[in-house]
């Protein structure tokens, strides 16, 4: 009775953790997001859903899944999905925050998994694993991005490693400290015209920062593909959109990084990582629109080369001119490391020689 009433008086535990859901046109989906949200096995957790489009299309879908935890904000219209998303992170004010798409779903133990370990850890960023269903119900793991076994964790320039060699250019597989987002936030313009390529240009800005990482291997979200995706929607418009948007999100990030001292001293190969990634969002693009426009691949292949942005070539000669200059940095560093150690050895050598010296000087 006693603790009946203790826990009464309490009242609910205050939420540490916020999901951030942009829809837009996924009313016939959504439902199935939020109630993998009520399914959570931490009630520690609210979501935000950012509406775009009339209230009444969202109004049933919310009412079917009413809870206190669940509120939205509404955009008359559509909006790219990078300011919808950034409209529902303003809005939270718990520790850590997750994105999840209202097309997708997080498993039962997301918040369990991920927020823990941010909570045991003190990691900015708690990383898990995905499945892939496809329109026929059946679940792939591994499919669309590779996953890892083992745990993994780092901070400072192991994060930023970790993200060079490993990292999804996806947001919505963590869970991440709250004011690291902001400052991540703060860095991008408010009106950078990216949708498709969003989760990319927030990835490299939130990991080029100096943040702490956790990796786990749990299974925590699911990626869901079908028809009606607005990332997997196919047609040449749709094709070439996510082309430009490629090109703008890419071009941003190496504008940045190339005016950014910290950046490009603590991480000298992060422009090379942005132009590899560039390359590879072309040739995937340029496969697809060989194939939309019925036009030989050479065609897109030779059109990709024309429109290569000048960093792509840049970052070749800039990783030859990093190469030298780490290889001069450590070689100071090591003649250093050797003057100082010479330097400790003469002390010593000084230092024995007048103890020696000493009890001859006594007898005299």
């Amino acid at each position: 009775m006693i603790s009946a009433l203790a826990r009464m008086f309490r009242g609910p535990k205050p939420a540490m953790l916020t999901y951030v859901v942009p829809n837009y046109g996924y009313e016939h989906l959504i439902g199935d997001c939020l109630a993998s949200l009520l399914a959570q096995t931490r009630p520690d957790w609210r979501a935000i859903v950012v509406h775009q489009g009339p209230e009444e299309a969202i109004a049933p879908v919310l009412a079917r899944h009413a809870d206190p935890r669940i509120t939205h904000l509404a955009f008359p219209g559509p909006v790219t999905t990078f300011k919808a998303r950034r409209a529902g992170f303003e809005a939270v004010t718990t520790p850590f925050t997750a994105h999840i798409d209202a097309d997708d779903m997080v498993g039962p133990r997301h918040a369990e998994h991920l927020l823990g370990a941010a909570l045991r850890t003190g990691a900015d960023i708690v990383i898990g694993n995905i499945e892939t269903e496809h329109p026929d119900g059946s679940v792939v793991v591994g499919e669309k991005h590779t996953n890892w076994s083992a745990p993994m964790e780092g901070k400072g320039a192991d994060a930023a490693l970790f993200m060079r060699d490993h990292s999804r250019s996806i947001i919505w597989d963590a869970v991440y400290r709250t004011d690291a987002l902001r400052d991540t936030y703060a860095e991008i313009p408010q009106d950078l015209a990216v949708s498709y390529a969003e989760d990319t240009v927030l990835r490299f800005m939130l990991w080029s920062r100096d943040v702490s990482f956790v990796r786990v291997p749990e299974i925590v979200y699911r990626y869901r593909r079908h028809a009606d995706s607005v990332t997997q929607r196919g047609g040449l418009d749709a094709a070439l959109r996510r082309w430009n948007e490629a090109r703008t999100a890419y071009g941003f990030l190496h504008d940045t990084f190339r005016a950014d001292d910290r950046r490009m001293s603590e991480m000298p190969w992060l422009l090379d990582k942005v132009a590899r990634s560039y390359r590879n969002s072309v040739a995937a693009h340029v496969w697809t629109l060989s194939g939309l426009a019925g036009l030989p691949e050479e065609e897109f292949q030779a059109l990709s080369r024309d429109v290569e942005f000048d960093f792509v070539r840049e970052a070749r000669s800039h990783r030859t001119e990093q190469g030298v200059r780490e290889t001069l940095r450590k070689t100071r560093d090591r003649n250093a490391a050797l003057r100082a150690k010479i330097s400790r050895l003469e002390a010593e050598v000084a230092r024995l020689r007048g103890d020696a010296a000493a009890p001859e000087a006594g007898r005299d």
